[in-house]
């Protein structure tokens, strides 16, 4: 099992299958009375990413049992840095008077509170090698992105569907379920560790290094450079391919023949005044 992240919270525990998979079983999502019922997987959390890999599971035919410490959902918000003496003096009123400023803001004073109100100044980034032996991690259990890029929701459910595709099979009793997981962390790395080591070097909020001048620089003022930007931030592509050779060879391009421009302006300039 794993230790409980904010949002998501969803971790998954691999069981051994030791019966014959009756067919058409029904997934314990709809049956939870059923304690004593043989599983294949177990899931802990019941978070974005735990919620999608169960039904993703259940539809290819995994008994699936999900588990919940909580019986009430919960929000979340993330306000800047900005706020934080309000955020420090009254952590509650300061929650209200910003969901209260939002566009087409809920009744919040209305709502009925059901738990405290926590509070914390910094979001740590965590990661964990995506699977160990008989477990997967899943969601923000496996690797908590900055709220800053907006990418832990799809993270979630990608992490979820990559899980369900590689070891359903492996979790009824039809493949090596050691090979499945496997399988499952090397596309969890390849698709995310990319974007998440440099998530994690912007959040350290250093200077830019002479490689990121370079991309930033050049997507300002090349369409095609830009549009290349467009396919990383949107994690459409990973990093290895935002930063192959030819595209750096045209950014530099890009930003020599600007400078080159920009010289003779800077000329004119001082001789016509």
């Amino acid at each position: 099992m794993t230790r409980d992240h904010v949002p998501d919270r969803s971790g998954t525990a691999l069981l051994p299958r030791t019966a014959p998979h009756p067919e058409g079983a029904i997934s314990p999502l709809t049956k939870p009375e059923s304690a004593g019922y043989d599983y294949d997987v177990v899931i802990s959390g019941a978070g974005l990413a735990g919620s999608a890999a169960a039904v993703l599971l259940a539809r290819r035919g995994v008994r699936v049992a999900l588990l919940e410490r909580r019986s009430d959902p919960e929000a979340y918000k993330l306000p800047d840095k900005k706020r934080l003496p309000a955020f420090r003096e009254d952590l509650e009123g300061s929650f209200l008077e910003f969901v209260r400023a939002l566009p087409e803001a809920p009744p919040i004073d209305s709502a009925e509170r059901v738990t405290k109100i926590i509070g914390t100044v910094n979001y740590p980034l965590h990661s964990r090698k995506p699977t160990a032996p008989g477990v997967a991690f899943v969601g923000d259990a496996a690797l908590t992105g900055d709220p800053l890029w907006g990418v832990g929701c799809g993270w979630a459910l990608q992490s979820a569907q990559w899980l369900a595709e590689a070891i359903a099979s492996a979790a009824t009793g039809r493949g090596d379920l050691d090979r499945s997981l496997g399988v499952y962390a090397r596309r969890h790395r390849r698709r995310l560790r990319g974007h998440q080591y440099l998530a994690a070097d912007f959040a350290k909020a250093r200077p830019f290094n002479p490689l990121k001048r370079l991309m930033y620089s050049a997507a300002a003022r090349d369409e095609s450079v830009a549009r290349h930007m467009y396919l990383f931030a949107s994690r459409l592509i990973g990093p290895l391919r935002f930063l192959n050779p030819v595209v750096l060879a045209r950014a530099t391009a890009v930003n020599i023949k600007h400078r080159g421009a920009a010289v003779p302006l800077a000329h004119l300039s001082r001789t016509g005044s």
